[in-house]
């Protein structure tokens, strides 16, 4: 017995003073190590609540009654959505044209002030102005002696007048004149 009693000491003083096998440092080295933890450790049991007779409300506080389930039927549709207006922008104004003023109409010579530029009537009320290769498209309103032509914001009103297939120089080549705020513009007959 007395070889045992050695062995049991330096059995039980190498559980004591040595730390846990598993790498950790902060193990606990008591022999309790392997055991379940000590009651002392073990968080309180809750309890459930007391329970409290209910409390009475004003009226304006009392809870929504419960609503008993929908009878079955069709589903319900989803509420519409709101709609939202984005304002369109007005057509700018257009007329019709009369026919001896469709077509395009050429300005004169480079030299002078109708030179490169024309303009080309439809009979829906659609006016392109072209000048030197640029053109711009937009409406025409015709009145009796005026017309506007409307280009994006820009407006403009020009008086108007017609001269049905003339030779006014006698050579043979004859042509109908658009005159538009006195400037003269041409086409063949």
């Amino acid at each position: 017995m007395t070889r045992a009693r050695p062995l049991f000491i330096a059995i039980m003083a190498s559980t004591l003073l040595l730390p846990a096998c598993d790498g950790s440092r902060d193990a606990d080295p008591s022999p309790a190590v392997h055991t379940s933890p000590s009651p002392a450790k073990q968080p309180p049991a809750k309890q459930p609540p007391a329970e409290q007779p209910p409390t009475k409300r004003p009226p304006a506080e009392q809870p929504p009654a419960e609503q008993p389930p929908a009878a079955p039927g069709p589903t319900e549709t989803p509420a519409a959505r709101p709609t939202t207006t984005i304002p369109v922008a007005e057509a700018p104004p257009r007329s019709r044209v009369p026919k001896k003023l469709t077509g395009t109409w050429g300005g004169g010579s480079w030299n002078d002030s109708t030179g490169g530029r024309s303009y080309r009537f439809t009979s829906d009320g659609t006016v392109t102005f072209a000048f030197r290769g640029a053109e711009t498209t937009g409406t025409v309103v015709v009145e009796d002696h005026t017309m506007t032509l409307h280009f994006g914001a820009t407006k403009r009103t020009m008086s108007w007048s017609y001269v049905d297939c003339d030779d006014p120089a006698g050579y043979g080549f004859a042509f109908k004149s658009l005159v538009l705020d006195g400037l003269s513009y041409v086409q063949d007959c």
